[in-house]
């Protein structure tokens, strides 16, 4: 799969890059606080984070190409780690579960911030590969009205790949409406599986992925939009990818 791109004018004289735009999009909700193993399952996905930061800032093209941010989301959504190069990212703040899972701020979210992070880099001249949001959750929505929101996020101009991770309770039905769109994509953690067992391997995976793209924008240099494949996982041990609705 090729991914689109939006690519812009450099400005004269000014220094232009390639970016592969990612978004962490996290349930920080009440049932991440326990699993049925020794780890709970939001420790797994603190370590997951930490992992995939410290281990893309060792690889330049990595560094050099992918801009990643990170936003929680609960009864309230709210970025933890504003989009930034690699390179240069802090370690954002360590991730406590809070309280009910609310799709639709964080779909909203999603679109804000997406929307000024490519305002940003137009200005630069940068070539922006399109975003893509990795959300991991394990349950269903308690809000009403979030497909709404979904669909503004899916219909707006920078619209992302949206690749979809669900562990514990998080149901099929409600995954393949979140990934419905001809850019969406579904995992769900086979049953009985351990979530913190679960993203114990999702990360690595993630990381591979998003590597591979950035590598890949890293070679075709900016100016004219080139083909460089998707920041998406193939497998992921203990998962099963299905097909969106």
């Amino acid at each position: 799969m090729t991914q689109e791109t939006t690519a812009f004018r450099a400005a004269q004289d000014s220094a232009v890059a390639a970016i592969v735009p990612i978004l962490l999009l996290l349930d920080v909700s009440g049932s991440m606080e326990s699993g049925p193993g020794d780890v709970p399952p939001i420790d797994a996905v603190n370590m997951g984070v930490e992992s995939l930061i410290t281990t893309l800032k060792v690889h330049p093209e990595a560094a050099d190409c992918a801009l990643v941010g990170i936003a929680k989301f609960s009864g309230t959504a709210e970025m933890v780690l504003p989009f930034t190069h690699i390179s240069t990212a802090a370690a954002p703040p360590r991730l406590h579960t809070e309280s009910s899972t609310e799709f639709g701020n964080a779909f909203r979210l999603c679109r804000f911030e997406l929307e000024a992070m490519v305002t940003a880099q137009k200005a630069t001249g940068a070539t922006v590969y399109r975003p893509t949001v990795y959300m991991i959750t394990d349950g269903e929505p308690t809000d009403t009205g979030w497909e709404a929101e979904l669909d503004a996020l899916s219909t707006s101009t920078y619209a992302p790949n949206i690749c979809v991770f669900g562990v514990a309770g998080a149901t099929e039905a409600t995954l393949r409406k979140i990934a419905r769109r001809d850019r969406g994509h579904v995992w769900l953690a086979d049953q009985g599986t351990d979530p913190a067992a679960v993203f114990g391997a999702l990360f690595p995976a993630l990381v591979r992925s998003v590597m591979l793209s950035a590598s890949a924008a890293a070679t075709a240099g900016t100016g004219a939009p080139a083909a460089v494949p998707s920041p998406i996982p193939a497998t992921i041990p203990g998962m099963t990818t299905l097909d969106p609705m």
